[in-house]
């Protein structure tokens, strides 16, 4: 047995521990979370298993110390041997302990406790706990509560054995359990694989939830729940339910379940990923698959998983592969969690701020040059008309120019392409001025641009108006001149690219209804100009409209995703409107204890926080708005 240190770019020989006595079938670790120190076991052939110590060392090195061996002494031929094992901490005041359960090819169940002492005794002593039928091929446990740890155990003919051990140390024989709690059928044949993850219980409950995700020689992929009560003075079962069974290319021989996450391999070198829906009345199978990556190594009969986070802050799922060889493979959770939501969603609400135009060459907020706030003044048309003028010109140049990025093909086949089946209606919500959206039909009748666009112009007979109607202070002079003008309909409804409906007159752009300069289509500071606040409102209007009858829904079982992007802290008006409805319908859903979903997806790689006490449906993504969609299409 060789032992690798996971590095950012591989792995790295920490050691190699003595040879084994005969051949290697299973291998185990088990590690207090208050003690720098792992019990590793090494079991197979002559039903022997091996125990020991690994320390971790201040400076990064690790030390590896035989601490004793277990051989069943009335077996010991090599045809005899030890096909699976797991390991789990213990409870106790002293010295870490850990049990051990180790299942063999007569059928046969032997648990053991080891300490972590140095120097202990040689040998330790095994006690049969139970002597089946069927080799056994797989064992998983999990600790349930203080007293109690769940073991399920399955063998060659598909069953499924549930126990419950105890859990402190010490462990006194004469109290173990002589039976099962539960067994069930998992698989026609083999349960190759197990694994096991338990809920998060309510504070008000008085049982667990555990999900049991079992892999077998029938290439079948079968989920359970069951509640156990742990809370007593012994363990009792309540029920059980099969929420989900998929048939795959091959027989399954590595299986690991992180709710809502499952993940499987087998011999057809793939690792397939899969989700368990939540509960609903329209269907009994949960099990919902969502990708798949090749496995590049030959022979695969394990699998295994951790969780971490990189260098960037960003959590992500890492899992090893065995066979005729090691892959390690890792991705981002989140962006699973992220497609599920999206492919299950009746509604979308897309909120969008100026990092997502940032990723087609344009410039956020943050990266304008200084001049920008100041042609963002309507003073400045006013008292610099041309250079006004000629800064939006060339500004609404660049936009017209500029092909929009990927991305917004991306959200145009969720929305109108038919990618997110479920979906019945959508809108954008945003506050980028470039028009991009409006270049494509599934988005020109569910965009609120809060900001308006900078690609078109208008006359700007209004801008000196207050919101009373009153001139506003310092545009008298302004207004006067306006006021000697013809203003007519077209003054205050028409918009226009800058090279229609305007004149160039000495320079200036002006209006060729009434004469007075153009101005750029877009709320500016201070901006009370009614023409510009007209259409906003409108577009307003309609998009609360929708929302409204959305999160009505929303109480009635339907799932609404809201997908921010790009929206920094700098002008919080995007990150307002998304957070506003999320937390809307939370409250709504809490307080009417309602089937319905609300998920909040926040993409940005620098401002993905989110500050609120109901945060859970909140996925934070931290990658820029393009690379996100990219690796949400590519799951979806």
């Amino acid at each position: 047995v060789k032992l690798h240190k996971v590095v950012h770019n591989g792995l790295s020989l920490v050691t190699e521990l003595p040879p084994h006595e005969s051949c290697i079938r299973a291998v185990a670790s088990s590690k207090d979370i208050s003690s720098n120190s792992s019990l590793l076991v090494v079991s197979g052939g002559k039903l022997i298993s091996t125990f020991y110590r690994l320390d971790e060392n201040r400076d990064g090195t690790f030390q590896v110390t035989f601490l004793c061996t277990n051989k069943i002494a009335e077996k010991s031929s090599i045809d005899q041997r030890m096909n699976a094992v797991d390991a789990i901490p213990l409870c106790g005041t002293g010295l870490v302990s850990h049990l051990v359960l180790l299942g063999d090819s007569d059928g046969c169940i032997h648990m053991t406790e080891v300490s972590e002492k140095i120097g202990q005794p040689c040998t330790v002593q095994s006690y049969k706990l139970y002597q089946g039928q069927r080799p056994i091929l797989s064992i998983d446990m999990r600790r349930i509560s203080d007293k109690f740890i769940a073991a399920c155990i399955g063998n060659t003919g598909g069953e499924v054995a549930l126990w419950v051990l105890p859990g402190l140390s010490e462990i006194n024989v004469s109290f173990l359990p002589r039976a099962p709690l539960y067994s069930f059928k998992a698989n026609q044949v083999g349960t190759n694989c197990i694994s096991m993850d338990i809920l998060p219980s309510n504070p008000m409950s008085s049982y667990n939830e555990l999900m049991i995700a079992c892999g077998g020689d029938d290439q079948s992929i079968a989920i359970f729940e069951l509640q156990i009560d742990s809370y007593g003075k012994q363990a009792s079962f309540l029920e059980m339910a099969s929420i989900g069974r998929k048939y795959c290319a091959s027989a399954i021989k590595g299986i690991k379940i992180k709710y809502p996450m499952v993940y499987a391999t087998g011999y057809d070198q793939r690792l397939s990923i899969w989700s368990l829906n939540p509960v609903t009345v329209q269907s009994h199978d949960r099990l919902t698959f969502l990708s798949s990556s090749p496995i590049d190594i030959k022979d695969i009969n394990c699998l295994d998983t951790c969780s971490f986070h990189d260098t960037n802050g960003i959590s992500r799922e890492f899992l090893v592969a065995a066979g005729e060889g090691i892959e390690m493979l890792s991705f981002d959770i989140n962006i699973c969690k992220a497609s599920q939501a999206l492919k299950n969603c009746d509604f979308l609400l897309v909120t969008v701020g100026a990092g997502f135009s940032s990723d087609s060459g344009l410039p956020t907020y943050e990266t304008m040059p200084k001049s920008y706030k100041d042609f963002c003044d309507p003073i400045k048309l006013m008292k610099e008309t041309e250079e006004f003028q000629r800064y939006w010109s060339q500004t609404s140049q660049k936009y017209a120019e500029t092909k929009p990025h990927e991305g917004y093909d991306i959200l145009g086949s969720w929305c109108g392409g038919g990618k997110l089946k479920n979906i019945n209606s959508w809108w954008i919500y945003s506050s980028n001025v470039d028009g991009h959206f409006g270049l494509y039909d599934c988005f020109s009748d569910t965009i609120c641009e809060i900001h308006g666009k900078a690609t078109e112009f208008r006359c700007s007979h209004g801008i000196g108006v207050g919101a009373n109607g009153e001139s506003r202070y310092g545009w008298s002079e302004w207004n006067a001149k306006v006021n000697s003008s013809h203003i007519t309909r077209a003054c205050r409804e028409l918009t226009f690219p800058d090279s229609a409906e305007a004149l160039d007159v000495d320079k200036k752009i002006i209006c060729k209804h009434c004469g007075v300069p153009v101005r750029p289509n877009i709320l500016m500071f201070n901006d009370t100009d009614a023409n510009i606040l007209r259409p906003i409102s409108k577009q307003r209007e309609r998009y609360q409209e929708w929302e409204a009858k959305m999160e009505d829904e929303v109480q009635n079982g339907k799932k609404l995703v809201i997908i921010e992007i790009g929206a920094g802290a700098a002008v919080t008006a995007v990150r307002d409107e998304g957070e506003e409805v999320f937390k809307d319908c939370t409250e709504r859903l809490r307080k009417n204890e309602s089937d319905g979903e609300v998920t909040f997806i926040r993409i940005n790689p620098k401002d993905f926080s989110f500050h609120y006490s109901q945060s859970e449906g909140f996925i934070p993504i931290k990658y820029n708005a393009l690379r996100a969609l990219r690796m949400i299409d590519q799951m979806l």
